[in-house]
């Protein structure tokens, strides 16, 4: 099957409808709670709150691969291109989306997730925000396909990638070159108390003790292949 990557340029409007039809998917199999906190109980709502975060933010771009037989994205990446320093302490995200204790608990989770980054990321860099694979197309090479891009524009600019990432991410990202550099913990329990009743009364699934995921970073290699310079791709 023909698969072919397509790009989302910084500062441009998209219908991001296919790809967060995807993302769903992706991210139930397996099931992710901190996806569960960013998209609330609408899908419609979590679609429209992702376009726009994209145009709003000067640094974003996103790379996607689509199955050119039936149209069906396969999977996407979310990337921020950080050249100056980020003050990650400044960054507050309120899930306003919520209520109750979802929110809290995702008020909660964002405060620490956000403000850690500024004790691991202290220097110009890219990101990954996001990264799925269609469940249907996953160990196809999508992930490669699409991480291949973005890298190239990291050894392009000469910065290292920063990527947070479950433990089922971790190998992948390992494969590509990054390692990890620190624990992705959160401490939830002024929220959730006892897990087993929080689950049932929010239908979250929480993960065992404060281990979430991991941090992991890959340094910038020396460019063999460069894609077209970021700035003139993306204008």
């Amino acid at each position: 099957m023909p698969l072919s990557l397509h790009i989302i340029p910084s500062h441009t409007p998209h219908d991001f409808t296919p790809i967060t039809t995807t993302e769903d998917l992706a991210y139930r199999s397996p099931y992710n709670t901190f996806y569960e906190l960013l998209r609330g109980s609408s899908l419609a709502d979590f679609t429209t709150r992702q376009a726009a975060a994209h145009v709003g933010d000067p640094s974003s771009f996103w790379c996607y691969v689509v199955d050119d037989a039936t149209g069906v994205v396969a999977g996407a990446m979310g990337w921020n291109l950080h050249e100056e320093v980020v003050d990650w302490r400044g960054v507050e995200v309120k899930a306003e989306w919520l209520e109750g204790e979802e929110k809290e608990l995702a008020d909660l989770v964002f405060e620490q997730f956000f403000g850690g980054r500024g004790a691991c990321i202290g220097t110009p860099h890219l990101l990954i925000s996001y990264c799925f694979t269609h469940p249907s197309y996953r160990r196809q090479g999508v992930g490669r396909q699409m991480m291949a891009y973005g890298l190239a524009i990291a050894d392009a600019k000469g910065l290292p990638t920063w990527v947070e990432s479950t433990e089922c991410g971790r190998v992948f990202y390992e494969s590509c070159g990054f390692e990890m550099v620190n624990a992705l913990e959160f401490e939830v329990e002024r929220v959730v108390g006892e897990k087993e009743g929080f689950e049932k009364r929010t239908g979250l699934e929480l993960p065992e003790g404060k281990r979430w995921g991991w941090v992991l970073k890959r340094e910038v290699k020396e460019v063999e292949e460069v894609v077209e310079d970021k700035d003139k791709v993306f204008l």
